[in-house]
């Protein structure tokens, strides 16, 4: 995450001791680690589909990295650390399922070999763009928006999704309901 590479560097530029730092760290695997397990049992419960699960988790960084150019006391970046961690946590382990329900768990293998190729070929540009607005910009407000604009992006892909997965299942049951036999009430009337 970029987060974690930037940490150190965002709390430095607003006057943060880099020891009181490294707690950024910590606030950011907590909130991982809890919302991995988290987000299975919302998943598996029925409370999101695993659409409303992504749309969450990238609505939720896009919020983050624009909070976090306004953030200049240590407990609010603790705050953002901790809901980044969440949002990475909430979506992170929702990969597998997500490529299971589109492409069947056959090709999975692949399909997760073919994500961490995007996912490192993507890292490759990072280190200049890092570089690009520390050295020339000297602060990385820019690169925090560039990256609240790319999970934007995203949150308009799951919203799409999210969109088809309700269009098909309401045409589903509408078809399920067409298809029920119908029952025929008789009623006979007394005289």
């Amino acid at each position: 995450s970029t987060f974690m590479l930037l940490s150190v560097d965002l709390a430095k530029d607003r006057g943060i001791v880099p020891a009181d730092a490294a707690y950024l760290l910590n606030a950011f695997c907590a909130g991982d680690i809890v919302f991995r397990a988290i987000s299975g049992c919302v998943v598996d419960s029925g409370w999101l589909s695993l659409e409303a699960v992504m749309l969450t988790g990238y609505l939720m960084q896009a919020a983050v990295y624009e909070t976090l150019i306004w953030c200049t006391t240590l407990p609010t970046l603790l705050m953002c650390a901790v809901v980044l961690g969440a949002s990475n946590g909430f979506r992170i382990g929702m990969q597998a399922p997500i490529m299971i329900h589109d492409f069947g768990i056959e090709v999975l293998p692949i399909m997760m070999g073919g994500l961490a190729f995007i996912i490192g070929s993507v890292a490759l540009g990072r280190p200049a763009l890092v570089g690009y607005y520390r050295d020339r910009k000297g602060k990385y407000d820019g690169l925090l928006h560039i990256i609240a604009v790319a999970n934007i992006v995203f949150v308009g892909v799951w919203t799409i999704r999210l969109f088809i997965q309700k269009r098909a299942y309401r045409r589903t049951s509408l078809r399920a309901k067409d298809n029920a036999p119908m029952e025929l009430v008789v009623c006979s009337v007394k005289s």
